[in-house]
Parts: C-alpha cells; structure tokens; sequence
C-alpha cells in the first residue's frame, strides 16, 4: 500500500505533484491536467483513497496559498474531481470563509470569503453527497457574530437557496429554530444578539409571504428587547413585500394578539413605499371595526372611501398629534386633492373637521382646536386655495361651526393674500346676522378690526354697530377717522351711525 509505506516519502511525492500542478495553474491554467491526475488516482481504488484524499486537500490549500480570489480555479477544482471528502473539504471551506471575514478591510480576504460562500452554494445544487453539510455551513455563516459575513450568507440563503423547493423546508426550520432560541431566553440578551438569530428570518419572510404570520406570533411572545429590533427592522422588510400580497390581507384580517404593534409598522412602511390596494385597505378598515384600536385608521386613512374617513373622524381627532399628523401627510403631500376621486380631499377634511360634534361625541374642543391647529401648521397641504375653499364651504352652515371665526383669523394671519377675500366674507357675515351668535360674534368684530374691514363694519345696523363699539371702545376712533377721510361713503350713511361715531351729518 503506496500510502501506508514510508508515509514521509510519500508527502514529499504529493508535495512535488501538488507545486508542480500550481505552477501549471498559474502559467497555462493547468486544470486538465489536475483532472487528469484526480480520476487516475481514484481509479486506483480504495487502497488509493488516502493518496487521493490528501493529494486533493494539499492542492486546494495551495490554491488559496498562490491563486488570486478572482481565479475559478478552487470552485472549479472541486466540482469536476470524481469525489470530495466530506469533513476535510467542508472544515477547509469554514476556514477559508470565516478566517477570511475575520480580516476586516483587507480587500482580498473579502473576496476569499466571497468565493467560499459561492463555492457553498455551487456544492449544494452540484455535489448532493455534500448538499446537507454544505448547506448546514451556509446557515451558521448566516448567523455568525462578523456582521459582514453574516449579511453574505444571508443574501446568498434568501437569494439563491430558499427558492429551491427541496431547500425550503431545512432553511426555514434553521431560521425558525434560531428565532425560538430568543424567546426561552432572558431579557439579558443585548440587541446585537437579537438581530443575529432574527435576521435570516426576515429575510426569508420577503420570499415567502406566508411567513409573516409566524412573525407577528413570535413578537407577541418576544420580550420587550427583541420586541424593539423586531420594531427597527420590520420596516425595511415590509417594504420588500408587495401590500397586493394576499398572505398580507390574510394576516390583517387574523393578527395574533399582542402583535398590533408590528403589524402596524408594517402597515406604515408599506403605505409609505406603494399605494395600497382596495382590498387590503378593507381587510384594515375590517381589523379597526373588530378590535376599536383607531390607531390602525392612519396607515389607511387617505385611502379610505369618504363617507367612512368621515365616520372615524371622531375617533381620528384623538389620536397623539404625530399619528395624526402621519395620516394627513401620507394622504395629501402627493395632491391636495386626495389619493382617488373617491377619498377625502384636503378641504373636506378640513371642513369636516369643524363639523364634529364635541358634545355628541365627548370630545374636548380643545382636540379639535389641536387638530385644526395642525393643519394650519402643514402649509404645503393647507395652502391658501385650501383653504379658500374650506372657509368658503364652512359659511354656508346655520349655525356656524363653533370654530368658525377662530378658523377665518387664522387664516388671515397664515394667507395675508386672502384678506380682501376674508373682507368679503365678512360682509356675508352681516346678511347673516352674526350678532346673533355671541362667540362668533367676538370673533367677527376681532376679524373686522385687525383687517381694517370698515366698511363691513359701517353696514351693521346701529344698535348692533353700538353695541361693537361699547365691546371695543377702540373701535369709534378708527370708525370716525375712516369716515372723516372716506366723504362719498359718509354721505351714504345713516343719520343714526354718524351719531353713534359722533360725526357730524354731510
């Protein structure tokens, strides 16, 4: 037995072969005549097998010793050669790939980590002898602590393995058994921890939709630390996953309790990246009118047909301001208009925002004082035409809005264009008796001073001009002065209002 003889002698052969065999790779690309070599030798037999075997290990070790990255030597090498040692082969590979990834910023031991994870996968489809092992390498890679080599082989798994319906069952059985390890252990697990066992599974979840429910379950039993990187990383994989997906609408309309809060996320980051369609915004409207939690209306809000965002309103106007304000951006900063002919626009919104009714509803004025306050702050969605037309719709009402004069001197102060139109409101103010409505009343008389609105004010009948005189004594100064100036309108006045402003009749 050629191998079992004078075993030092025999290295040395082998180590003549094997540089022999390099020198060739490395001038003419050697590789028929290492083929060659291989089949011969293993055409000898059994007896042959320890020759064969350390023949081959001494040469892909040299090939990594003297061959660049980049050469498809080593790959090449052990896909063709008649068979590979299972243990050998796959230790020199874990080596190769995470000694390499250990040399962080060294350009070239990048690529020999690369080069290992792609020789991983040709194994796995080319060499079913070594399928399993060299599969089973490909996941630890996609759990290990160098956050490089772990988003490699992550890639590499997610990519190109998990579509292979006869790899499927064994990546998700990896990945899921790597998420349960998180929820037996203790809170005293540090967020990189987390994110190592959680994050080959969320990448498999943008593959495979149906994942998502198992997700949401695991969160609702995750503790608050792995609840937190669940929260950090569910974003970036919701918007991988197309909201048309009917495992979506599937895991909307049954959520395992206690995870609303993911599925939420997942809701934002998905209205943010694409429009929605119709039937998932139902399967939301649906889990809302089921669970009464208002916070699911946001992601959905601008979507919503008209005479339903209308019915939540009330419960939309006590949201937290950030939520509220979410739902008015995602709905209009595209058109003030709205998403669809169907949905709310801008000025609908606003309009019925004044038409709540507090008292019926229970809802303290000063939500919706927040809310209107709000829209006055998102001036690229209330512009002036907005709220023109707003303003212009809310005047037809009897009563006014209770919010109604507070709402027209706001937008005095935010559109100073819009005065001589807010003057002309004023005017239809008087035809429709704005005396009579005490709070509106004060604003109006407010409204008419600061914009300078006389002649508003001068078509008040008197004792209604005299009662806004004693309300604002500095009124009948700046009456009289305007008048004083003004001869053409003084002589249209009535006997009664010059007395009242104290001026003489002309």
């Amino acid at each position: 037995n050629f191998w079992e003889g004078d075993r030092s002698y025999c290295q040395k052969v082998l180590d003549s072969v094997v540089e022999h065999i390099l020198e060739k790779m490395q001038r003419d690309r050697g590789h028929a005549t290492c083929m060659g070599l291989f089949y011969a030798v293993f055409a000898l037999g059994e007896p042959f097998r320890g020759v064969y075997n350390a023949l081959l290990l001494k040469l892909v070790k040299g090939v990594r010793q003297t061959l660049p990255p980049h050469d498809p030597a080593l790959c090449k090498l052990m896909l063709e050669v008649p068979v590979l040692p299972q243990t050998e082969i796959v230790r020199f590979l874990r080596d190769l790939i995470i000694m390499s990834s250990d040399q962080e910023g060294e350009e070239e031991a990048v690529e020999w980590a690369t080069l290992g994870l792609n020789t991983l996968r040709d194994l796995v489809f080319e060499r079913p002898s070594l399928r399993r092992a060299c599969l089973n390498l490909s996941l630890s890679c996609a759990m290990h602590n160098n956050g490089g080599l772990r988003a490699k082989a992550i890639k590499l798994v997610a990519d190109t393995l998990y579509p292979v319906t006869y790899l499927q069952g064994d990546i998700e059985k990896f990945a899921l058994k790597a998420l349960s390890q998180l929820t037996t252990a203790s809170d005293g697990v540090s967020e990189g921890e987390v994110s190592r066992h959680m994050e080959l599974f969320f990448a498999l979840c943008t593959k495979k939709h149906d994942l998502l429910h198992e997700l949401l379950s695991m969160f609702a039993r995750a503790s608050q630390v792995q609840k937190k990187v669940m929260n950090q990383n569910v974003m970036s994989l919701a918007k991988e996953i197309p909201p048309s997906s009917p495992s979506v609408v599937v895991v909307v309309e049954n959520p395992p309790k206690g995870s609303e809060i993911l599925l939420l996320l997942m809701l934002h980051s998905m209205a943010e990246a694409a429009t929605l369609p119709k039937q998932l915004v139902r399967a939301v409207q649906a889990l809302y009118r089921k669970t009464g939690d208002s916070r699911f209306i946001v992601p959905i809000f601008g979507y919503m047909p008209k005479a339903d965002a209308i019915e939540v309103l009330p419960k939309f106007v006590e949201l937290p301001e950030t939520a509220r304000k979410t739902a008015v951006v995602n709905a209009f900063t595209s058109d003030p208009e709205g998403l669809s002919p169907e949905s709310l626009s801008a000025s609908e919104l606003f309009v019925r925002l004044h038409l709540i009714d507090e008292a019926k509803h229970k809802i303290p004025l000063k939500k919706l004082i927040e809310c209107t306050n709000m829209c006055f702050q998102l001036k690229s969605i209330f512009t002036p035409k907005v709220l023109s037309i707003s303003v212009q719709h809310l005047v037809q009402y009897t009563p006014l809005p209770k919010l109604f004069m507070r709402t027209v001197i706001q937008t005095a102060n935010a559109a100073p264009q819009l005065k001589g139109f807010i003057v002309q409101l004023l005017a239809r103010l008087v035809a429709k008796k704005i005396w009579e409505d005490l709070p509106q009343w004060q604003g109006f008389l407010m409204c008419a001073s600061k914009l300078g609105a006389y002649p508003v004010l001068l078509q008040l009948p008197t004792p209604h001009l005299q009662a806004a005189i004693q309300r604002m004594p500095d009124l009948k100064l700046k009456l009289n002065e305007f008048v004083q100036q003004d001869r053409v309108t003084a002589s249209k006045l009535p006997r009664t209002t010059l007395q009242v402003l104290g001026v003489q009749q002309y």
